[in-house]
């Protein structure tokens, strides 16, 4: 990595120890430069083929998992349930919990 540290009124390229204080420091009237790439994170242009793929992926999971997962074939019964169970907790904080564990639901 290349540093280097220029005065701000000529704009000349002076030493280190010029820039710097004896605490490493940059002193007024200096900048540093130095080289730096960015990225901004800026997804790659998806392809129609590709965005095609993905939908029938996340179809097939969907489809393949749905046995598995009762949240996924909820027919409200489900909720029905959890409240009850809620109904009976006593505790307070211990209610909020675990209402929040199954908020997702």
């Amino acid at each position: 990595m290349t540093i280097t540290y220029q005065r701000t009124i000529d704009g000349r390229q002076v030493a280190a120890s010029e820039a710097l204080d004896a605490a490493g420091v940059l002193r007024p009237g200096h900048t540093v430069r130095t080289k730096l790439t960015l990225m901004d994170g800026a997804p790659r242009p998806v392809t129609e083929k590709e965005q095609k793929r993905s939908l029938i992926d996340r179809y097939n999971e969907r489809v393949s998992n749905a046995w598995r997962v009762p949240a996924l074939r909820d027919d409200g019964n489900a909720a029905k349930l959890r409240d009850d169970a809620l109904s009976k907790i006593s505790d307070p904080y211990e209610r909020y919990d675990r209402r929040l564990q199954d908020a997702w639901r």
